[in-house]
């Protein structure tokens, strides 16, 4: 019997399933002056509007995630708040704090845990731990600057299982103009 996930992907036992992950640099932001903390650095106007157009973007390419896993610094958080709001759809959000300054294996590692029936997560976070997941996953090294995103695809009946099984492909990416 196959099940159908939020996601719209079919699983059936035994099968592989298509997997995506949306890794997403957060916006410009404010820089670290005045005794402010890096973790509560706000993204500035031009990071604003480029996680506007990213948003709008990511709509229109229908890269529609079902799981938001986002570092817990201020500007991620916000990255992800302003992404939200163009997705079209209701998405759950889990704050990872390996993600802040996490690479590879903390994505994994935070991968690793998601249910078996979510078929998207959008991953947002900071370089260079983000550049890393890219170039570990798919073996191609990129530059992510503010408020890039990249979506990899992979199949795997589970996400560990996605995660060991071979490279990921680098679909596309987007970057903003502002």
């Amino acid at each position: 019997m196959d099940r159908t996930d939020a996601g719209g992907l079919a699983a059936s036992r035994g099968a592989a399933v298509k997997r995506r992950i949306i890794v997403m640099r957060h916006g410009a932001a404010e820089p670290a002056t005045g005794g402010l903390a890096d973790r509560a650095r706000p993204l500035d106007s031009r990071g604003r509007r480029q996680c506007v157009e990213v948003g709008q973007e990511i709509e229109r390419l229908g890269w529609a995630p079902d799981l938001a896993m986002v570092s817990p610094a201020a500007r991620t958080s916000e990255t992800w708040a302003i992404l939200a709001d163009h997705v079209g759809r209701r998405v759950i959000t889990e704050l990872q704090p390996a993600l802040y300054g996490g690479g590879w294996w903390a994505v994994r590692e935070c991968l690793g845990l998601t249910d078996p029936s979510v078929g998207t997560v959008i991953v947002v976070g900071h370089n260079p731990g983000l550049e890393e997941v890219v170039l570990e996953a798919t073996g191609f090294s990129i530059s992510l600057g503010t408020a890039n995103a990249a979506l990899l695809a992979g199949a795997g009946r589970s996400w560990p299982g996605a995660l060991r099984e071979g490279r990921w492909k680098l679909m596309a990416r987007v970057v903003p103009t502002a």
